[in-house]
């Protein structure tokens, strides 16, 4: 049997939060390479072992609810762009419009005139000219 796989065993493993404390790490090794600044270098250590923390850990609810709650940070700063991208992709056949009530993003197709728009959180209804 590979004894990598043995020594994994029960054992959190990689993860998102791993692979983002591993390339943070990266980026410190870099930083530290580039200024020579010794506080870069502490920085890269500290991911190292926290790297290390995390996929030898045995604890893996805890390193789960971790995980989780990192995803949900990222996905809070993702979205905003993901949003921009989309609309800089379709800008020629869809227009995105705000919600009066809710605010909320309201995609509508281009060149149909006079549109009725029933938005999909709060239910108001509006005509907007597209």
């Amino acid at each position: 049997m590979n004894p990598f796989r043995n020594l994994l065993y029960g054992r959190n493993g990689v993860d998102q939060l791993a692979i983002a404390v591993i390339v943070a790490a990266g980026v410190f090794l870099i930083a530290s390479a580039v200024t020579g600044a010794v506080v870069f270098s502490f920085a890269y250590l500290a991911c190292v072992l926290y790297f290390l923390f995390r996929i030898m850990s045995r604890n893996i609810h805890a390193r789960r609810s971790e995980n989780i709650r990192f995803l949900s940070f990222a996905n809070k700063l993702r979205s905003p762009v993901k949003l921009r991208v989309r609309m800089l992709r379709e800008r020629k056949t869809h227009k995105y419009l705000r919600c009066p009530k809710c605010r909320a993003m309201l995609r509508v197709p281009k060149g149909r005139g006079k549109v009725n728009v029933r938005c999909s959180k709060c239910g108001i209804e509006f005509i907007k000219q597209v």
